[in-house]
């Protein structure tokens, strides 16, 4: 891996950078430096899906926990409702 701290970049150094996207000897020391942060950030934060069926699979399983959490709403709902009808059943018992 190329260092780009703070000195220049060699012509070795130059040509791998720039090689990745085609600018050839266009690019002086200091935009190749800020191209190659900037690649270097852009690969910490990517994501690397390995196949389509992993996407496939991950889809699924996010529409699965959508389902699931609906249903959990639902059950929250239904079981609200009856306490509360409990609740008023025994206040009217109880007068």
């Amino acid at each position: 891996m190329i260092d780009v701290t703070d000195k220049a970049l060699t012509l070795s150094e130059r040509i791998e950078v720039a090689s990745h996207f085609k600018a050839g000897f266009e690019l002086d020391a200091e935009d190749v430096r800020f191209i190659h942060r900037s690649l270097s950030e852009l690969r910490k934060n990517a994501v690397i899906c390995v196949s389509a069926e992993e996407v496939y699979y991950k889809k699924k399983l996010q529409s699965l926990q959508k389902k699931h959490k609906s249903r959990l709403d639902v059950l929250q709902c239904v079981l609200a409702m009856n306490a509360v009808v409990a609740i008023m059943g025994l206040m009217a018992w109880s007068t």
